[in-house]
């Protein structure tokens, strides 16, 4: 297990409960289920959280605001974008800005899941 935990955000609560399940087997994992739980979250327990990994489609908040607001709040934090469509979104140019660390394409491949948040865990430099 790594020093830090992964916030993992996502409004669809099927896709929270797996994923943390999934995650929990290699991380300590915190859960948000929308983009203003994950700031709160963040607010609160901020040292604890190495990564956030979160949904780019959610109500009221998507992942692209979520994303901004966090890489300005919490630049240590590495963030991972989760989406169906890698092409709706510049992810290499936020990639190159340092606001975003890596993007997965859902459905993901575990292990190749497992391997960006290990990578992202890494490079995070909180504490």
């Amino acid at each position: 297990m790594s020093d830090f935990a992964v916030l993992f955000v996502d409004d669809e609560p099927l896709t929270r409960k797996i994923t943390v399940r999934l995650l929990s087997k290699h991380y300590s994992v915190l859960e948000a289920d929308s983009g203003i739980d994950a700031l709160d979250t963040l607010r609160k327990r901020d040292r604890e959280v190495g990564v956030m990994i979160t949904d780019m489609k959610m109500e009221n908040m998507d992942g692209m605001s979520l994303i901004q607001q966090v890489a300005q709040e919490f630049p240590d934090i590495s963030i991972i974008a989760s989406t169906g469509d890698l092409t709706n979104y510049d992810f290499d140019k936020m990639i190159e800005s340092g606001e975003l660390f890596a993007a997965l394409e859902k459905p993901w491949d575990l292990a190749d899941a497992i391997e960006t948040i290990n990578s992202a865990m890494k490079a995070c430099t909180v504490g």
